[in-house]
């Protein structure tokens, strides 16, 4: 399944190695990083398909460097989760590349 979204998207890379953690996984995309900021989603993680396209654009309109979005529940009658996105200096979801680095964050 990986090497087919690979195939379909060029920005997409494939990396196999044994299992060290979420914190060695991290660091390796880390260090392969092309862009400009990062978003780490873990395996249990649930985003709308708009979800980093906001947190994206407030960043932007706020001049802020780092934004979270956190769950804070779920309308069983509409069926839609309920998030709040709040801008926060120094923990994150979403961090500047450039902050994790010349901070020694991994």
């Amino acid at each position: 399944m990986c090497e087919d979204f690979r195939r379909q998207d060029d920005r997409i890379r494939v990396i196999y190695k044994q299992n060290e953690g979420v914190g060695a996984s991290r660091n390796t995309g880390l260090a392969m990083a092309t862009g400009d900021y990062i978003l780490f989603i873990d395996h249990d993680d649930w985003l709308l398909e708009d979800h980093i396209q906001k947190l994206y654009d407030l960043l932007k309109k706020n001049q802020a460097d780092i934004a979270i979005g956190n769950f804070s529940g779920f309308l069983e009658e509409k069926k839609v989760f309920l998030f709040y996105i709040c801008f926060i200096l120094m923990k994150g979801n979403i961090l500047k590349k450039t902050i994790l680095l010349q901070n020694g964050l991994k």
